[in-house]
């Protein structure tokens, strides 16, 4: 295994505007090398299914007052859907489109407003865009939930919140 992670964030609050802040966490997968049973030889596994080369997760926050609002993003690249000696022992496995997964693109928005100190109202849509998972495939890269909408309510009967 090898490779390399990343994890920034930056925060900053104004006086009038309120807090913005954004987080990043990114990597960047060289390696992930297995061997299915004693004495075989090594696989490399990056770059196929459930293991991307490169992901990034990405946030945007704007709170002020009582109000807050999130971007969220998923992102990982195009992944084979074979494993890379089998695509190597027999090129011609598939028709060439379908030797990879799309890439995936998931966006998400989340809202909130604190009612008061110990009450807060809160919804938002996962997968706004509504991507769909790769053909013949039930959940991969995305969901085949697709676009879902959520409501609700916190309440703490102990204090605040946050």
């Amino acid at each position: 295994l090898s490779g390399l992670d990343v994890n920034m964030s930056y925060r900053v609050q104004t006086e009038k505007m309120g807090t913005f802040g954004i987080r990043v966490i990114g990597n960047y997968l060289k390696s992930l090398k297995t061997i299915p049973t004693p004495g075989a030889n090594a696989i490399e596994n990056a770059g196929t299914s459930f293991t991307p080369k490169y992901q990034v997760n990405s946030d945007l926050t704007w709170s002020n007052g009582p109000f807050t609002i999130n971007y969220g993003l998923s992102w990982f690249d195009k992944t084979s859907r074979y494993a890379l000696g089998t695509i190597a022992s027999n090129p011609d496995i598939v028709e060439k489109k379908y030797l990879y997964y799309k890439e995936r693109w998931v966006h998400d928005i989340y809202v909130s407003f604190d009612v008061a100190e110990n009450f807060q109202f809160f919804g938002g849509v996962n997968n706004f865009t509504d991507n769909k998972p790769g053909v013949a495939a039930d959940d991969y890269p995305v969901s085949a939930i697709g676009r879902y909408f959520f409501f609700g309510a916190k309440m703490n009967l102990g204090g605040k919140l946050r």
